[in-house]
């Protein structure tokens, strides 16, 4: 491909003169631009008139005629449900959260310490014992404790019988003075619990040996580690089937299945001289009984009733049950008018009237508004941008205005439809429905008249506005854009008429996979619903067809659109307008037609409309069929009629031939676009050959030319497709008066013909980048070597040799007779 730098001639385009007449504050940073011009205000108009038509589509109706009713009246009209809903039953939650309350089992508060806290005050109390004996008679009394500590283990050091017999003797003075009395008494007031004669007896006899605090520490543990209560007959009713124990300081819980498994303090006292003959040395009935009654004493409950722990539990227990709900699908028939309202019923009802009460209503409106000026802000932003042959026309404005209203008018009709099947016996959810709504309607629709960028930009404003529309059916939304991305992708292939139904098809069959794929994404079984979704989904192909195939005529008939079949329509030989050019102007139609050939291949090689520019073509030059003799591809050999005219003349007459083609066009109802490429395939440049014929005159006389009598009143080229007929207009004349077409000598017409055309702003209009320029070039050199290609020159055969001379020759006979 030949660079771009290489087709422009730099030191021309830096002296370039534009064709456009732009207002002299164009370029003028300074100047006050107008803010509202007429095409701003209708742009205004035409989008604020967008936003409330599809806020109006989009927003559920009817929820500010929803009343609450009480259960038991007469309803006084149809209600229903604007939206899918989940109203909350609050009479049966609040039953299964009283039950969960009831069933939360109670909870005591477990000092599971309270056992060795006892035998350590214990033991504390015998050392203080032990001490005073000690001060008393010294190392004796840890002789005679040395020897206890012996009887029940053969670990401690044995005690020489001498040594022990004195310091039994020694023990047993201190005993029967009044110094052992004292001590008494100051080991009783150290206990929080008293201790009887007997007891306080049988301490002194095994001389408060330490030892005894551990065995009734371990006597009253194993019975008040399951927890020990005052009397069972207190405690809650609630209880007796089974409760929770909450240790005081780790919070540790454990459940209890019945009071069976714990005691009072009745039941504690059989328990504690059970574990009391466990704990002491066996043989010594005396230490089990003191052992008992030690363990006894200090044996109190240890579980208690928490009544606040209680009250948390159930409560916890109420909150964790889930509310019940009635589900209620979008469009079902809540309560018809003159029934009377059920419980169910009432609580519908209610839930709606407080919806509203809250302004659901009026957020939802501007809501919904809002997420609509900010998508068609975006929209119209990228039209802008990057459709700038749209943002020229108004009528284009409207046009795409109108199908996103359409499309989202369908959408909604669809809506309202299927809800009302979907609450039938039927049962089939309203995705599985809504598959048979047109949702490709609106992006084929843009995919037969525009380009590929502005439908798949329109593909994402409407699945964007369905997916807010339809929240609860997000697959709908997605399913729209999959079916406007194949519209997107078999852009420019409506070729006939049944192209449009073949391309449903294909949208039904994409948008079952689609819907099947997410049916497998979501892990939902294939069954009955799969069977209908694809009647439904084949159906909503055929919908969009046949609506698509009615709106088109119409949409051509009312907008400065066309669509390829109605090009190819055109591009037939029956045409009255083609039929008259072959008689009356045959060389006139050769070059169209060779005309056509170039700009067809040009506008496919940029991605541009070929039909259009193919029929273009064809009609670009009717009105030369009024004088067709005055053109030279239609003059015969050494037969020129402006040899005998004025320069000035002969421009006027060729000059004419725009205004004849476009009252022809008129007559004959030719589309806009082809039309408009009747004046714009000359644009506003000068006939040369009649402007230097007039200059060369009048430098014989003196005078002065002016060029305007010698230009094409234009317009220049508005689009690329009409300057892809400009160029290819020019480059086929041009190469007709090639002496000798070699493909360089091609190349190097192309390139001066579209560089001229260049430099004098001729396509300045035409939305063409210099990279399309250079493709165009490119295509028009293949284009033109196709059809200039060089032919091999065939020897002629060999003359046969004269016969030698007859010296009779026979008289010449007629060839009709010789065939008798």
């Amino acid at each position: 491909m030949t660079p771009a730098g290489k087709i422009i001639d730099i030191d021309a385009f830096k002296k370039k003169e534009s064709g456009l007449n732009w207002p002299k504050h164009a370029f003028n940073l300074r100047a006050k631009q107008p803010r509202f011009t007429a095409e701003v205000k209708e742009a205004l108009a035409l989008a604020a008139a967008l936003i409330i038509a599809l806020t109006y589509l989009m927003t559920p109706p009817g929820k500010n005629e929803v009343a609450a009713l009480p259960a038991g009246s007469i309803a006084p009209l149809n209600v229903k449900a604007p939206e899918e809903l989940l109203v909350e039953d609050v009479e049966s939650t609040d039953a299964n959260r009283q039950s969960a309350r009831d069933a939360a089992a109670d909870v005591y508060d477990l000092d599971a310490a309270a056992a060795a806290n006892a035998a350590g005050q214990l033991r504390a109390a015998l050392l203080a014992a032990g001490a005073g004996y000690r001060d008393a008679i010294g190392a004796a009394y840890d002789e005679v404790i040395a020897d206890l500590d012996r009887s029940v283990s053969s670990a401690a050091p044995a005690v020489p019988a001498a040594r022990l017999a004195e310091a039994r003797r020694k023990v047993a003075q201190f005993e029967a003075g009044s110094a052992a009395a004292a001590l008494e008494r100051r080991f009783k007031a150290s206990l929080p619990y008293p201790v009887d004669a007997g007891s306080a007896a049988a301490l002194r006899h095994y001389h408060y040996w330490p030892r005894i605090a551990d065995m009734a520490g371990a006597a009253l543990a194993s019975s008040m580690g399951r927890g020990v209560v005052a009397r069972k007959a207190d405690l809650p009713p609630s209880s007796a089937r089974g409760f929770v124990t909450r240790e005081l300081v780790s919070g540790a819980e454990k459940p209890v299945k019945s009071l069976a498994a714990i005691y009072d303090m009745a039941e504690l006292e059989r328990r504690i001289k059970d574990d009391a003959a466990a704990a002491a040395p066996e043989g010594k009935p005396e230490l089990r009984g003191l052992v008992a009654a030690l363990a006894l004493g200090m044996a109190r409950p240890n579980l208690t009733f928490s009544l606040l722990g209680t009250e948390q539990a159930r409560e916890n227990a109420a909150r964790a049950v889930r509310p019940v709900f009635f589900k209620v699908q979008r469009g079902e028939m809540i309560v018809r008018e003159g029934e009377r309202v059920t419980r169910p019923q009432a609580l519908k009802l209610a839930h709606l009237a407080a919806h509203e009460e809250r302004g659901g209503r009026w957020e939802a409106i501007l809501g919904t508004a809002l997420f609509n000026m900010i998508l068609v802000s975006l929209a119209v932003m990228f039209l802008a941008r990057y459709h700038g042959d749209i943002r020229a026309d108004r009528k284009l404005w409207r046009l795409l205005a109108l199908l996103l209203a359409a499309h989202m008018a369908f959408v909604w009709g669809a809506v309202l439809l299927f809800t009302q099947l979907a609450a039938q016996p039927l049962e089939t959810p309203l995705e599985t429905l809504l598959l048979a709504a047109p949702l490709a309607f609106g992006p084929m629709i843009v995919s037969i008249f525009f380009t590929t960028g502005l439908t798949v930009l329109f593909t994402i404003v409407v699945a964007a506005l369905t997916a807010v529309a339809l929240p609860e059916s997000p697959i709908i939304a997605l399913v729209t854009v999959t079916g406007g991305m194949i519209c997107a992708y078999h852009i420019r292939y409506y070729s006939k008429r049944s192209s449009v139904l073949v391309m449903g098809l294909i949208v039904a069959g994409v948008n079952l996979l689609v819907g099947a794929a997410l049916g497998m994404a979501a892990a939902r079984a294939f069954g009955g619903d799969q069977v209908y979704a694809a009647l439904f989904a084949f159906a909503g192909g055929g919908v969009t067809a046949l609506l698509v195939s009615g709106a088109l005529p119409v949409i051509e008939g009312l907008f400065p659109v066309v669509s390829d079949i109605k090009l190819l329509e055109l591009t037939s030989l029956n045409h009255p307008l083609l039929r008259r050019m072959i008689m009356e102007a045959p060389g006139t139609y050769h070059h169209s037609v060779m005309v056509g050939n170039l700009a067809e291949e040009a506008c496919k090689a940029i991605g541009a409309n070929a039909l259009l520019a193919r029929a273009g073509s064809l009609f670009h030059d009717i009105g030369k069929m009024n004088k067709p003799e005055y053109f030279v591809e239609n003059q015969r050999p050494g037969h020129n009629p402006h040899d005998k005219l004025a320069p000035s003349m002969s421009a006027l007459i060729v000059s004419k031939h725009i205004k004849d083609g476009l009252e022809l066009a008129r007559q004959h109802k030719l589309l806009p676009q082809i039309a408009a490429m009747i004046p714009e395939h000359h644009g506003t440049q000068t006939m040369k050959v009649f402007l230097h014929k007039a200059k060369t005159a009048a430098e014989k006389t003196g005078g002065d030319v002016s060029e305007e009598g010698y230009r094409y009143p234009g317009p220049i080229p508005s689009s690329r497709e009409s300057a892809c007929v400009a160029m290819a207009d020019s480059i086929e004349a041009a190469a007709r008066a090639c002496p000798n077409p070699t493909p360089q000598r091609l190349k190097e017409l192309v390139t001066s013909v579209i560089n001229d055309k260049f430099v004098q702003g001729q396509l300045d209009n035409s939305h063409l980048t210099l990279h399309e320029i250079a493709v165009i070039t490119e295509s028009f050199t293949q284009t033109l070597a196709g059809m200039h290609h060089h032919r091999l020159v065939y020897p002629e055969p060999a003359k046969p040799a004269a016969p030698h001379a007859d010296p009779h020759p026979q008289p010449p006979q007629d060839k009709d007779a010789s065939r008798a």
